[in-house]
């Protein structure tokens, strides 16, 4: 990746420590499904405005935080072979960006488990809602 970023957040210690890091990102990527657990392994493409990569990478939680420069961006989220895209704009302050799937795509990703390498982490917290 061309810009910092971290991902984590598997356990609520983990969460909490990517809390205290939030302060040094603009950005903040949560991947979930839309029954609000939370899920890892994600295959995460950001590119600027110019189509320039500027991360690309897979989140190892559910939690991906970074900091870009000011602009606008669109991010593609891959879960289980299925993608969600978002535009987004990142500037001064924290963007939380959301990324959800549909409960059903687990019951594709338990047939291709072992393939995917996809995993199901638990509920989210209340800022998910």
């Amino acid at each position: 990746a061309s810009v910092p970023a971290i991902s984590g957040g598997v356990s609520l210690n983990a969460r909490d420590m990517l809390r205290t890091q939030e302060r040094d990102a603009n950005v903040k990527f949560v991947f979930a499904l839309n029954t609000g657990n939370y899920v890892a392994d994600v295959h995460v493409k950001v590119v600027d405005s110019k189509g320039k990569a500027v991360i690309d990478d897979i989140s190892n939680g559910p939690w991906l935080l970074a900091k870009l420069p000011p602009g606008s961006y669109t991010a593609t989220a891959t879960y289980n072979g299925k993608a969600v895209t978002q535009r987004f704009s990142a500037g001064s302050g924290l963007r939380t960006t959301q990324f959800r799937w549909p409960a059903s795509i687990e019951a594709v990703g338990a047939a291709n488990a072992e393939a995917s390498g996809g995993q199901i982490l638990g509920t989210g917290p209340q800022e998910l809602r």
